[in-house]
C-alpha cells in the first residue's frame, strides 16, 4: 500500500495511549447511536441554540418545542462523547469545540448528511454487499445494480445527496488536482463522468488550448451541455454516450494525452474496475498519462 508520508505513521504504529484506545473502542461499540443523537442534535437545532450560549434543559425543550424527556436523553448522551459540555452548578449546558465542528467543518457537515441519507440505509445489508460484491442495500429503492443509473427511482432526499457529495467532493479536490492534471500540457484530455459539467469547464479554463472530451452516461448528457452553454472554452468541449458502468464499448477512434477519473473506481467490483480501465487502456498511446482520483 502507498501512502503519503502524513498517514505513514499513523497507518503503520501503534502509538496510541491506552486511555485514548479504550475511549475509542468505547465510542465504536456505541458508533451508530452517537451518530444518531449527533444527527438529532443538529436536526432539532440544540447545537444551534447552545452555540448561542448556555441553557438548561427546561429553557432547550421550551425554546425547541421539544418533550423534555427527549432533550435530557439527548443531552446526556451528548456529554458521553464530548460534544457539548455542562456547568455542574447551574446546570447550563454548552456547545463543546467538537459540537462546533459538527456544525460547521464542511467535510464533516457533508459527511453527516451522507451517513444519515445514503449509508444508514443499507447497513443492514452491508455484510451481504460485502461477500456478493453487489449494493444488495440498494434494492430497498431500485432493481438496478448501480446508484448512478437508479438515480432517478430514488427518494428525492438520497438524490440531493448524492450530486451534493459529488459536487462537493469534486470541486473541493478540483484546485489540488488541476496542476497535476496539465503538469506536461496534454493537448486532448479524456474525462469520465461529469457532475453538472463542472470538471470540464474548469479545464478548459485552466487551459486555454486543452480541448476535452467527457465520456457519459447518456441520460445525463443533455443536463450537461446545458450547463456550459456560454461559458468560456464551451466549444472546445464534447460528449460521447457511453455508460462504462454497463459495460458498454469505449469509443476506439481515437487517443488521449492524458485520462482523468474522478470518482469513478471503488464504488464497484475490482472486476468491474479492471474492465474500465482495460477498456480506457485501448484510448492511450505510449506517452499518455492516466489520473486517478479516489478519496481514502
Amino acid at each position: 500500500m502507498h501512502l503519503s508520508t502524513t498517514l505513514l505513521n499513523e497507518y503503520t504504529h501503534d502509538d496510541t495511549n491506552s486511555h485514548d484506545a479504550l475511549f475509542l473502542a468505547a465510542l465504536i461499540s456505541f458508533g451508530p447511536i452517537v451518530f444518531k443523537v449527533a444527527y438529532l442534535m443538529k436536526k432539532w437545532g440544540i447545537f444551534q441554540q447552545l452555540e448561542k450560549g448556555s441553557y438548561t434543559e427546561q429553557e432547550l425543550a421550551a425554546d425547541l418545542d421539544k418533550p423534555i424527556y427527549a432533550i435530557k436523553i439527548l443531552l446526556e448522551a451528548s456529554l458521553t462523547v464530548g460534544t457539548v459540555k455542562v456547568n455542574a452548578q447551574t446546570n447550563r449546558f454548552m456547545l463543546s469545540q467538537v459540537g462546533w465542528f459538527l456544525l460547521h467543518q464542511p467535510v464533516v457537515a457533508q459527511n453527516m448528511d451522507d451517513t444519515e441519507h445514503l449509508a444508514m440505509p443499507g447497513l443492514d445489508n452491508i455484510e451481504q454487499s460485502l461477500l456478493t460484491e453487489e449494493p444488495v442495500g440498494l434494492s430497498k429503492f431500485t432493481t438496478k445494480d448501480n446508484i448512478f443509473d437508479a438515480m432517478q427511482e430514488l427518494p428525492r432526499k438520497i438524490q440531493e445527496c448524492v450530486e451534493t457529495m459529488q459536487h462537493f467532493f469534486g470541486s473541493y479536490s478540483m484546485k489540488d488536482a488541476l496542476p497535476i492534471i496539465f503538469a506536461r500540457r496534454p493537448h486532448k484530455l479524456l474525462i469520465i463522468g461529469s457532475q453538472k459539467a463542472e470538471c470540464e469547464l474548469a479545464c478548459v479554463a485552466y487551459d486555454s488550448q486543452v480541448e476535452v472530451t467527457v465520456i457519459d452516461n447518456p441520460k445525463h448528457i443533455p443536463e450537461n451541455q446545458e450547463h456550459i452553454k456560454g461559458k468560456t472554452g464551451a466549444e472546445r468541449i464534447k460528449y460521447v454516450s457511453c455508460n462504462i458502468l454497463k459495460g458498454d464499448q469505449l469509443p476506439q477512434n481515437e487517443t488521449y494525452d492524458a485520462i482523468y477519473l474522478n470518482h469513478v473506481l471503488g464504488s464497484f467490483t475490482r472486476a468491474r474496475d479492471m474492465q474500465i480501465l482495460e477498456g480506457l487502456k485501448q484510448l492511450m498511446s505510449a506517452q499518455s498519462s492516466m489520473f486517478i482520483l479516489q478519496p481514502l
